[in-house]
């Protein structure tokens, strides 16, 4: 009986790991580096600053040029100690995997892929043309779902080489169903289950690279 509470106290131990200091946190980051798709606003523009504090390495990605000069000169002055940019539109899916490309060619490696743009849609499907638009909706799946595939396709050999990181920025829609905003929350659940299988397959394969899925 007492080996028996000695395991459990010990599986709930594992359970709960130790807490890690905000120092042993930045150096983790300080000079990795991370491929940020999605920074030029939001989530991704606050992820920039907040990396750059830590010293890490970033190729920003996004559409617009004009606002990537502008989280660009926000991480510097953070501490980044590298900031790129590179303008792409993830509709283009077949060309997405050359982001990845490029990283490595600036950088010589990846560290963190953090796949966090999406095509904000809303509004009901019936009586609603444009929701109905197949070409519509295959170019907001593109966006939000095929473009995350591809990068990751191409950017897991360049994370297994660095025991590396994907984090696949999803949502609450991910989750749960929402009838105005059915097109965004149906590329969100693909989101969600392709990075929840792959998670496995690399846990079954015994990978070094970790995935993330957050709302």
């Amino acid at each position: 009986a007492l080996v028996i509470l000695i395991l459990a106290v010990f599986l709930m131990w594992l359970q709960y790991p130790r807490k890690v200091s905000q120092q042993e946190y930045d150096s983790h980051i300080k000079d990795k580096v991370v491929l940020l798709c999605g920074a030029s606003s939001g989530i991704g523009e606050q992820l920039a600053y907040k990396l750059g504090k830590q010293g890490a390495q970033l190729l920003l990605v996004a559409r617009t040029q004009s606002k990537l000069d502008k989280v660009k000169e926000g991480a510097i002055k953070a501490g980044a100690k590298r900031v790129e940019t590179l303008s792409f539109d993830f509709s283009n899916v077949e060309s997405s995997g050359d982001v990845v490309n490029k990283a490595v060619e600036l950088f010589g490696k990846i560290d963190y892929l953090v796949l966090n743009h999406a095509a904000m849609v809303s509004g009901f499907l019936i009586n609603n043309d444009r929701n109905q638009d197949p070409k519509f909706i295959l170019r907001i799946f593109r966006i939000n779902a095929l473009s995350f595939y591809e990068m990751t396709f191409k950017a897991l050999p360049y994370l297994e080489a660095s025991k590396g990181h994907i984090f696949a920025t999803s949502s609450m829609a991910g989750e749960t169903p929402a009838s105005f905003s059915n097109i965004y929350t149906s590329t969100k659940h693909a989101v969600n289950g392709f990075f929840y299988s792959l998670q496995q397959e690399l846990l079954a394969r015994q990978s070094p690279v970790g995935v993330t899925v957050g709302a």
